[in-house]
């Protein structure tokens, strides 16, 4: 609360024992060899400062091998807390569901579908011949996002309070997002359909029309997205990391101690006339612009992997992931304001 104070009270403090050191041999001076004081030599005294001297080398290393027992001891404690929110990001429970078969003919062919007690099956136009089986009773193994959640949580708190082990927590997040939202294989985002040549027609016509299709088959691909609560919140994580966590992945692995994290560094921005052309202006921004670019690529710090996610209707909005390894990721639909 006051860490001001440190280097004071260690002034002090190291002020005291020297004070009371010379004293002490001062008055062991004196006892020995009469020397300095006319008073008569003090034989309890005398033997309470030799005392003194010579157990103050073991009160000291008393007090090292207790400083380092409890830093071993909270150690322990810290890998005790990671390990049993590791096994809360593998929590899963069983939910019951009651269900029934509905068989039905359609086009000439026999079909199955499923029906839920609390869903019904919705038949295709022209089915017929519909028979229902009997309700029966089916256990599903789904997630527990409760206990997941609250270990991402934890592994945060354990990531601020810890240092050493922040780096850590940042991969075993990424690896839980990556393993529970892998990118699909295909791409299925609507795309803007778009005339190559004059030979499929004028390249205007119905220009409009395409466009307004296009944004209403992306607004509904968007709606039907819906990231995972626990994935969503493992990402609210990785993305606020403070300036100083930021600083530890900067110097994580072989990188230096006293390395920045370069993806804070604003890009150059080019202060030349605007409605003219400049070229001592502008060989002046490119240069700027190649160092600022090789500065990044010079990064050898640690860095988000997320990698092959499926981030997907993701609300990343306000989040730090400058940096972050996105290849292969899938970010339609995702919330990248700020």
């Amino acid at each position: 609360m006051a860490r001001w104070l440190g280097p004071l009270f260690s002034i002090v403090m190291f002020l005291l024992f020297a004070m009371a050191l010379s004293t002490a041999f001062v008055m062991l001076g004196h006892a020995l060899f009469d020397f300095g004081l006319d008073a008569p030599r003090a034989g309890f005294g005398t033997g309470a400062v030799i005392v003194a001297l010579l157990g103050a080398p073991f009160v000291i290393w008393r007090a090292i091998v207790a400083q380092k027992q409890a830093d071993v001891a909270e150690q322990g404690h810290i890998t005790d807390r990671i390990n049993k929110a590791v096994e809360g990001l593998g929590t899963e429970k069983v939910v019951s569901r009651v269900w029934r078969n509905v068989t039905y003919k359609l086009d000439g062919e026999v079909r199955t579908g499923f029906e839920g007690r609390d869903e019904d099956f919705k038949l295709p136009d022209g089915a017929q011949d519909v028979e229902r089986g009997e309700w029966k009773v089916a256990d599903r193994t789904r997630p527990n996002l409760e206990v997941r959640i609250g270990a991402i949580y934890a592994l945060e708190r354990i990531a601020q309070d810890s240092d050493r082990d922040h780096v850590q927590i940042m991969e075993i997040l990424c690896a839980y997002v990556r393993q529970n939202a892998p990118a699909p294989k295909t791409d299925d985002w609507p795309q803007l359909e778009m005339k190559e040549s004059e030979e499929d027609g004028p390249l205007e016509a119905n220009w409009e029309e395409r466009r307004e299709a296009f944004r209403e088959a992306q607004e509904k691909a968007k709606a039907g997205l819906k990231l995972r609560e626990d994935i969503q919140v493992a990402l609210t994580v990785l993305g606020r990391r403070r300036p100083e966590q930021r600083l530890l992945e900067a110097r994580a692995g072989e990188a230096k101690e006293d390395a920045a994290f370069v993806f804070d560094l604003p890009c150059p921005e080019y202060d030349g006339p605007e409605d003219s052309h400049d070229p001592v202006a502008l060989d002046a921004y490119l240069k700027a612009l190649g160092d600022w670019k090789r500065t990044l690529l010079g990064y050898e710090g640690y860095r988000l992997d997320l990698r092959n996610a499926d981030l997907r209707g993701a609300d990343l909005s306000g989040l730090n992931f400058k940096g972050a390894d996105l290849r292969e990721a899938r970010l339609q639909g995702a919330d990248l304001w700020g």
